[in-house]
């Protein structure tokens, strides 16, 4: 039984992930070049917003992790072949529901429109109409590629997908560059499409190349969708909970002047991609192997848990530090100008900075969350967060319009802390012995590591400078100085401090050096 993640499938997931991501945050820059805190690119957002609603409703994401415990229990017991055929059945049957939300949004949109952003002009009501109205039908590709992504990962091939997804953000990124000036927010709905279809058509190949084939089956001997979808009012008890809390802050905002609602949403975005880098393959990869090992039987694997938890306090700790300490330089350097005027940088780089913080909370929840359903737990997690969800929903009525964007951070964490809590009562509930949890002293050791780093950095700027006036290219340069100086002083303290992480790092570093210095490795080159 494997006693810790691997480590290959994390390096290959997180470069990938590193480089969508920096296509992510040019595409990001891009955006906020050509359309920066306007009105426009607010109601872009709050309609591909729906988009993302009606496919959390379908709970594409959230039944196909219900599903590969299933996939991995059928493949074990009754072969590949018959692992393949259940998931056949699973796609049709999620596929179905699909076509039929993507034409009620098609034909409802103004309706819908009207709902979302009630503080919005009756122009700007309606463009939003019309943009949900062409981004309605893109849940189709997405739902059947998030169904092939499961089917990939649960096969351990890591990295197909994300390759996949780079490609389709290259095209996206072309698309907004060339065409954004001229065509406005339609560009970024022509690049959305895009992004999705070629995403999907590399999937597809992909499966077939590794010897799947779909078949129009709707149930098998072995397996039959209705288990899966009869968990379906347990995952839309959370979905829904979570999407009236994205309608609840997009609505609450509406009633702010023009500017704050876009500059919060361009540093959640950013962190969104962060987060990418930082948690999702170590989510990917511990749930796929946590979920394997029980199928296969082995007696105990709370190890793999404790070393997902620990390697994400880690990441998380080595992304916030350049944030924190130089992410305001970097921000004005890709977005500073007329468009985005240096009050909004600061108020974006608090915001990222202070979400960038709560990270440290969602590892905890990731992989408390992972277990659950790796368990089969499902009714009792997604009706536990939901509940979270809902309550945080409630609050942004009064906590936005009071205190505007302080009031969407303070509910982003109420929000992470309670469905974290609550999804570790629902683990102790199921079995105690798996519950892990991050030692008081080992996160006392990394908040040091990262404070320690954190005020060297702002003693070098305030003694060296440059201030967020100097030019773009002055800013961008000490921004990834201050930034890599950041990490590295961070990494130091913690090595220091005697964090395992950090030890087994320098000494796989290490080892490697002196493995490519030895006379062996010299003479067979």
């Amino acid at each position: 039984m494997p006693k810790k993640l691997s480590i290959k499938s994390l390096g290959w997931l997180t470069l990938l992930n590193i480089i969508s991501s920096a296509v992510g945050v040019a595409l990001t820059i891009v955006t906020a070049m050509i359309f920066g805190v306007s009105r426009t690119i607010e109601v872009f957002f709050a309609a591909t917003t729906f988009v993302l609603f009606l496919q959390q409703v379908i709970s594409t994401g959230q039944l196909g992790d219900v599903f590969t415990p299933i996939f991995h229990d059928l493949k074990v017991s009754s072969g590949r072949q018959i692992a393949w055929d259940a998931f056949s059945a699973m796609t049709n049957a999620m596929l179905l529901p699909a076509i039929v939300l993507a034409l009620i949004g098609t034909f409802f949109a103004d309706q819908f429109a009207q709902i979302l952003v009630p503080g919005f002009s009756n122009e700007d009501v309606r463009l939003c109409g019309r943009v949900f109205f062409f981004t309605a039908p893109v849940l189709v590709p997405q739902v059947l590629s998030s169904m092939y992504g499961n089917l990939l990962r649960a096969e351990h091939y890591y990295g197909v997908e994300e390759i996949f997804g780079l490609l389709s953000r290259v095209l996206n990124l072309a698309v907004v560059a060339l065409f954004g000036w001229k065509i406005g927010i339609w560009a970024l709905v022509i690049g959305l499409w895009l992004s999705a279809v070629v995403g999907l058509i590399g999937q597809v190949a992909f499966s077939f190349r590794m010897g799947f084939r779909h078949r129009m089956i709707f149930s098998t001997a072995e397996f039959r969708p209705s288990y899966v979808l009869h968990k379906v009012p347990y995952t839309l008890a959370h979905t829904f909970a979570a999407q009236f809390f994205a309608f609840a802050l997009t609505s609450s905002f509406s009633y702010l002047p023009a500017g704050p609602y876009a500059t919060y949403n361009y540093a959640k975005r950013l962190l969104d991609k962060f987060q990418g880098v930082v948690l999702r393959p170590i989510g990917l990869v511990f749930f796929n192997q946590f979920s394997q090992s029980l199928a296969e039987g082995a007696p105990r694997v709370r190890s793999l848990a404790d070393h997902a938890l620990s390697l994400s306090v880690a990441v998380v700790t080595l992304t916030a530090v350049p944030i924190i300490a130089a992410g305001d330089l970097l921000l004005m350097g890709i977005w500073g100008g007329d468009s985005f005027p240096i009050q909004s940088i600061r108020e974006a780089h608090w915001i990222l900075a202070a979400l960038t913080l709560m990270l440290v909370i969602n590892s905890q929840y990731l992989v408390s969350r992972r277990t659950n359903l790796a368990l089969k737990v499902v009714a009792r997690q997604f009706v536990a967060s939901g509940a979270v969800m809902l309550v945080t929903g409630l609050l942004c009525f009064w906590l936005i319009p009071k205190y505007g964007v302080y009031g969407a951070v303070a509910l982003q964490y109420i929000a992470a802390l309670g469905t974290c809590v609550t999804t570790i009562f629902v683990l102790r509930s199921v079995d105690r012995d798996l519950v892990a949890i991050i030692s008081a002293q080992k996160f006392l050791c990394w908040l040091i590591s990262c404070c320690v780093a954190v005020v060297a950095i702002f003693a070098l700027r305030d003694w060296f400078g440059p201030d967020l006036e100097a030019s773009r290219w002055s800013v961008l340069t000490a921004a990834t100085l201050y930034g890599v100086l950041s990490v590295a002083l961070c990494a130091a303290v913690s090595w220091l401090l005697r964090i395992e992480e950090s030890i087994d790092f320098v000494s796989k570093m290490s080892s490697r050096i002196l493995c490519s210095r030895s006379p062996s490795s010299q003479a067979s080159r």
